[in-house]
């Protein structure tokens, strides 16, 4: 009886592996599209996560730096005061301490930051060139609409490598239909939010992807109460020294407790932000761009936006005299038609922890923003060739290389294929400039520009 026991209970085993293997191939055959597509979406969402650890360790070097420098300076005054008998000579040397450990953290946190700069700087690139791989690359029917070369020729071109190159109407170039679109809702302080729809076409009424309202994350706004409370305190201890009625440790614990309810802060940015940003298969939660992350912090939490955009700011190329709004004209290269390009009074676009190249300032064009393309092609790992004979410039990167054209509104892929834009292709200021579309189409890169503070990035778009 018990051989038969033993029997029965090993059929039983093998009869569940056989129908556990056939449920998962059957599983795995019937959903190849959706397992096909998630590499890219997971791509970009990891490109979110490290913009975010680049943020949240420039916010921790400024923390470490502020508060090194003010131990040092209560150090230096404990030392002046104690040398003319008017301290403790003990209180000098406990701040002593202070200021070597603050020194310590102080280092660790710029050499965290430094890493963190290096690791977005790495991973950007590679998850730009896997989103462009993964990407379809559809060949024109016999009935598809001629390209923008065809329809418009035009006289000239320019380089991706900065050699001049002659003028071509920009109001022939920019073609209507473009999406330059106010963040949803339409024009909300000075924001705009330039998403471009994705392949289905879904898209709100003013351009940008539609998406489910995402909460706000409260432990952003208790953390940062918290820390002006503790920082305030710390401001009053400082006044009692000044005053004759407080001591130098007191300040100093109190400088300690804002320094720690600071880093609270930052690291609440990192444990309720970075689940929006990675999005949660579980509960069918989408990834959340950095566009609308921003447009959210603008209107929720005004100090934490400043913070992401003054560091964001520290790598982008900004003028050092304002000139006054709208004075940029028809720049060289991309005259036509008067007021028909427009160079917007501010910053280069950004990539959000790069160093680009001698970037040039954004040009707007028949409504559409347009891109000096040399120094963004470069910061993702293309070298650009200028074929002067047909007014053309193919970008290559490893295997890949595609090409377009002055005047057309294509990218086409060696091999056959092309894939097409809203606007044409323009020269400007002697360089090929791509509308901002080019960069959304191939890389899952949106833009987002901001009038108040005069500056805008490319940044990772959500899947």
């Amino acid at each position: 009886m018990r051989r038969i026991g033993r029997m029965l209970i090993l059929i039983q085993v093998w009869s569940l592996a056989a129908f556990g293997a056939a449920g998962a191939a059957a599983e795995s055959a019937g959903e190849p599209e959706a397992d096909a597509a998630a590499p890219s979406a997971s791509g970009m969402a990891d490109v979110g996560l490290a913009v975010l650890d680049y943020l949240v360790a420039a916010q921790r070097a400024d923390a470490r730096v502020a508060h090194a420098d003010a131990i040092a300076r209560m150090h230096a005054e404990a030392a002046v005061l104690a040398r003319f008998g008017l301290a403790p000579p003990e209180e000098a040397a406990s701040l002593e301490g202070l200021k070597a450990t603050a020194a310590a953290e102080r280092d660790a946190a710029k050499a965290a930051l430094e890493a963190a700069r290096a690791q977005l700087a790495e991973r950007l690139p590679a998850a730009a060139l896997r989103t462009l791989s993964e990407r379809s690359v559809p060949v024109p029917g016999p009935d598809a609409e001629p390209a923008a070369d065809e329809r418009d020729e035009g006289e000239g071109g320019a380089d991706g490598s900065g050699e001049d190159g002659s003028g071509e109407d920009a109001a022939s170039a920019g073609k209507p239909g473009a999406t330059e679109a106010e963040s949803p809702g339409g024009a909300r302080g000075g924001v705009a939010v330039l998403a471009i729809a994705g392949e289905d076409g879904a898209s709100d009424a003013g351009g940008a992807v539609a998406r489910n309202a995402v909460p706000y994350p409260e432990p952003l706004l208790e953390g940062e109460r918290a820390m002006r409370q503790a920082c305030r305190r710390a401001g009053d201890a400082g006044l009692l020294l000044k005053a004759g009625v407080g001591s130098a440790s007191a300040l100093a614990e109190a400088r300690s407790a804002c320094l720690q309810a600071e880093l609270a802060w930052i690291e609440a940015q990192e444990a309720n932000l970075a689940p929006l940003l990675a999005g949660s298969p579980e509960s069918g939660a989408k990834p959340v761009g950095w566009p609308e992350l921003l447009a959210m912090a603008r209107d929720r939490q005004p100090a934490l936006y400043e913070r992401w955009v003054r560091h964001l700011k520290a790598d982008v190329a900004c003028p050092s005299v304002s000139s006054p709004a709208g004075a940029g004209g028809s720049p060289a290269g991309a005259g036509g038609a008067e007021g028909a390009a427009e160079q917007p009074d501010g910053c280069a676009i950004g990539l959000p922890g790069f160093r680009l190249d001698n970037p040039q300032p954004a040009l707007r064009v028949s409504g559409n923003v347009y891109l000096p393309l040399k120094p963004y092609a470069a910061a993702l790992g293309f070298a650009l060739e200028w074929h002067a004979a047909e007014r053309r410039v193919t970008l290559a990167a490893g295997e890949t290389r595609l090409s377009i054209r002055t005047g057309s509104a294509d990218i086409e892929w060696d091999g056959g294929g092309a894939v097409g834009m809203s606007a044409a292709v323009l020269p400007a200021n002697g360089q090929t400039c791509v509308p901002a579309e080019f960069f959304y189409k191939l890389f899952g890169l949106d833009l987002y520009w901001d009038d108040d503070v005069r500056a805008g990035w490319l940044l990772p778009a959500p899947a």
